[in-house]
């Protein structure tokens, strides 16, 4: 969406978090799925346009495991319908477009009290080192395709594994 009917946009950057018609596409879609999520009483807690012309991003905040899960599952399934009413296809495959870009697809982020409030990065870091044994395991069922999008380049992991430097880039992004 928003791409030149001959070719692709300028390269990504400009649209991560952008505002004007010249760096994003499709901002009344998302706005009306968030609106729909928020009435549906769905925990929708931001939406932004991503690092390629026509990607956006939600944030969906469920409190515990099961709720996040289920808040996401209809939360898509509005999405779609959504994009009904502008003849859009929603696409969520993890690397939609090939070449130097990033990726799409879902990431999860948890956080945790303690966490938040009262450690930091050394803590973060050792939480971190701790996952390295479950790589893999926990990548063969995070869905199809992720070796496309976890390049380690940009700001992704690499799907390969972790290494001190996607660690550092997960913490200093934030």
């Amino acid at each position: 969406m928003g791409f030149p009917s001959d070719g692709f946009p300028e390269p990504q950057g400009p649209y991560y978090c952008a505002v004007g018609s010249r760096f994003t596409a499709g901002r009344e879609i998302v706005e009306l799925h968030r609106d729909t999520c928020l009435s549906a009483g769905l925990n929708i807690t931001s939406i932004n346009a991503e690092v390629m012309l026509g990607q956006w991003e939600f944030q969906c905040s469920g409190k515990g495991a099961k709720r996040a899960c289920d808040d996401l599952i209809v939360a898509r399934y509005l999405l779609y319908r959504t994009s009904e009413e502008f003849r859009i296809n929603v696409n969520i495959y993890p690397k939609p477009i090939q070449g130097d870009w990033n990726g799409s697809g879902m990431h999860t982020n948890f956080s945790y009290d303690y966490l938040r409030d009262i450690v930091g990065k050394e803590y973060v870091e050792a939480l971190l080192e701790g996952f390295r044994p479950l790589h893999a395991d926990h990548l063969k069922v995070y869905g199809a395709f992720n070796e496309e999008r976890l390049t380690g380049a940009h700001e992704t992991a690499s799907y390969d594994g972790l290494d001190a430097r996607s660690i550092h880039r997960q913490w200093s992004i934030g």
